[in-house]
């Protein structure tokens, strides 16, 4: 009801939640703060880098800035470059950068500012992206029964979220990306939903399925969107890469960052492939051929479940879809996870809040993701994603968005 929105009349246990939910975010702020402007030399108490994987991306601006664009996937030039903002024994490794160049053009005004300064505000940037998102998936949702804020500080209890936000990652723009393309496809202002889809191309593993599968449901008009924005971006990193640009991102960037990836962070994947990897072993090659099987079939059911959307809820497609991108994915680390979101907002109310409590927990052990043999975070995702095929099979959805 409209009145509970006022704090002064929302039951005493409601009340007490919305305030302890809101001692949680002053307190990651006030954190966040202190490891910015108290850490030595980009440095943090526990010998981690401040910014987590930011590093990569302000060093990319680092080179657009300098005018030597060529070098924006030679690493010696990212080590070197990190070198100058990170204390020497965080720096003697590096991170490489693999996004395509146009993601390095935009954030080049960025690398102009002091590291921290430049950190703190890409934070915050985060930040706002998932408030907006929580504001898309209350326009998804809107008998969920929460406000907008209360929604925003319950996503950060969950561990990628919180990780990506304030870990130099972009989940919460993907996010953003995709609850404003599904909102706009449900009030069917397709070509607004093509735009954000658009602008997801940076992570391209994610953004492309989804654009296919929004096609599967014939909404044909999403390309009036999503084109334009593609070729600005196409020839943004024209501007610096040339036509073939494409080729030599994934030759220099793409490729070698993925091999070196998956023998480094394996234990972070989220993706059957590592999870098939893990099970078989690095020598067995079959696992490439379970696990692509797998996710080529998957994806094939996704599909016919879009082209047959009228026999279901928008809301169980997008729940279901953004559980099954994920883990399908090529490359997609624990922090990627945080897509789910919107499968947790679609189960509100089907599960008990037992299981919701054991589900946040999982989420915080990939704290020690290197203890287990599997990825705690993957298997979070394959229970999202069954629970959310129970109740899709089960036809008892109590959040009508159609």
């Amino acid at each position: 009801m409209q009145n509970q929105r006022i704090l002064g009349l929302i039951p005493p246990s409601a009340r007490q939640k919305h305030l302890a939910l809101t001692a949680y975010f002053i307190g990651i702020l006030l954190a966040f703060a202190i490891i910015c402007f108290f850490s030595n030399n980009n440095q943090t108490i526990i010998n981690g880098r401040v910014g987590g994987d930011f590093p990569a991306f302000y060093s990319a601006g680092m080179i657009i800035n300098s005018g030597e664009s060529e070098r924006l996937y030679d690493p010696k030039t990212h080590q070197d470059n990190q070198s100058q903002f990170l204390a020497s024994d965080v720096s003697k490794g590096y991170l490489i950068y693999a996004y395509p160049p146009f993601v390095a053009v935009i954030i080049s005004p960025l690398a102009m500012l002091p590291y921290k300064v430049a950190y703190a505000l890409y934070s915050l940037l985060m930040l706002g992206s998932l408030y907006l998102s929580s504001n898309y998936l209350k326009k998804l949702f809107p008998k969920l029964g929460i406000h907008t804020f209360q929604l925003f500080m319950l996503s950060l209890l969950f561990y990628p979220i919180l990780r990506a936000v304030f870990g130099g990652q972009n989940t919460a723009l993907s996010l953003l990306c995709f609850t404003a393309s599904s909102y706009f496809l449900k009030i069917n202002k397709p070509i607004k939903s093509g735009l954000f889809l658009g602008l997801w191309m940076f992570k391209i593993q994610f953004a492309l399925p989804v654009v296919v599968l929004f096609l599967a449901s014939k909404k044909f008009k999403i390309l009036i969107g999503f084109l334009p924005i593609i070729l600005i971006f196409y020839l943004l990193s024209t501007s610096i890469g040339g036509w073939y640009w494409p080729r030599w991102w994934l030759q220099d960037g793409v490729l070698p960052f993925v091999n070196l990836d998956q023998i480094a962070n394996l234990h972070n994947f989220v993706t059957l492939q590592a999870f098939a990897q893990r099970i078989l072993g690095n020598q067995n090659s079959n696992y490439l051929i379970v696990s692509r099987t797998v996710s080529i079939g998957l994806f094939i059911g996704l599909w016919i479940f879009w082209k047959r959307n009228h026999q279901f809820k928008l809301s169980a497609c997008l729940a279901l879809t953004s559980c099954l991108i994920v883990i399908i994915s090529p490359h997609a680390l624990y922090y990627d996870a945080g897509l789910t979101l919107i499968a947790g907002v679609f189960l509100a109310g089907k599960i008990s809040p037992q299981l919701y409590i054991i589900m946040i927990c999982i989420s915080w052990l990939n704290l020690w993701s290197k203890d287990f043999p599997f990825q705690p975070t993957f298997l979070l995702i394959l229970l999202m994603a069954i629970l959310t095929t129970n109740r899709i099979s089960a036809k008892n959805s109590n959040i009508e968005i159609i």
